[in-house]
């Protein structure tokens, strides 16, 4: 009997001991939904090669959710605050060695272990806040490129119209506003070579008749008969 009562003495002594020297593990869950953008990607049909894909991107999005880049985003948020919380991890082996990722269907569950509820809670918002942040900021970037990318298809579109209207007016024997200008130019040099020469043949017309000055009419008959036909 007493050996039997200090077995369990013993029993208890340990069970307490045991109690306070090992530090309980929390555990804390998260989880992302994976939504497909066209209709019924979900369901089986005669033609599964949409499922076979969307599940294929569901498995490439659950690598991604574990990879350096993400978790270098974890525990760079997690330094931010690193004196609220006393079981954070300090590089991106311990952090990949609390995490555990699965794939269910079309979700995707991450969980992080730690000594402290807290802590886990923190490890796990982390990591989805550094995937989320990831993805916006890709997302952003793809969209920059292709604005560049508009923004040139554009600009080499309005060069090939410029080029178009200059060719359609040579082949149509028109003239934009630039020909417009020379040619009215040049005709204004015209009319004021006519007038000199007007004015040349009335001063040899005068010189000629003794200094009398012919009428407008003589002018006019004398420059048609010096003038060419063109």
């Amino acid at each position: 009997l007493y050996a039997c009562v200090a077995a369990c003495i013993a029993s208890l002594f340990l069970v307490t001991a045991s109690y306070f020297m090992i530090k309980p593990i929390f555990q804390s869950r998260g989880l992302i939904r994976i939504s497909a953008k066209e209709q019924k990607i979900l369901y089986a049909d005669r033609d599964d090669s949409r499922l076979r894909l969307f599940d294929a991107f569901v498995s490439s999005e659950l690598t991604y959710l574990t990879s350096r880049p993400v978790l270098d985003r974890a525990l760079y948020l997690l330094s931010r605050n690193p004196a609220q919380f006393d079981d954070v991890p300090n590089n991106v082996a311990d952090l990949s060695t609390r995490l555990d990722a699965r794939k269910i269907k079309s979700l995707l569950e991450i969980t992080a272990d730690a000594v402290d509820p807290d802590s886990a809670k923190a490890i796990v918002n982390a990591v989805l806040d550094g995937y989320q942040q990831l993805q916006v900021e890709q997302l952003d970037r793809q969209q920059t490129i292709r604005e560049r990318e508009l923004i040139a298809r554009e600009q080499d579109l309005l060069s090939r119209i410029d080029a178009l209207k200059v060719n359609l007016l040579d082949v149509g024997g028109e003239y934009n506003m630039a020909t417009l200008r020379k040619a009215h130019q040049n005709r204004l040099d015209q009319i004021e070579l006519t007038r000199d020469q007007i004015e040349e043949i009335t001063n040899t017309l005068a010189n000629l008749s003794g200094g009398t000055v012919p009428s407008e009419s003589a002018s006019n008959e004398a420059l048609s008969l010096r003038m060419s036909p063109n």
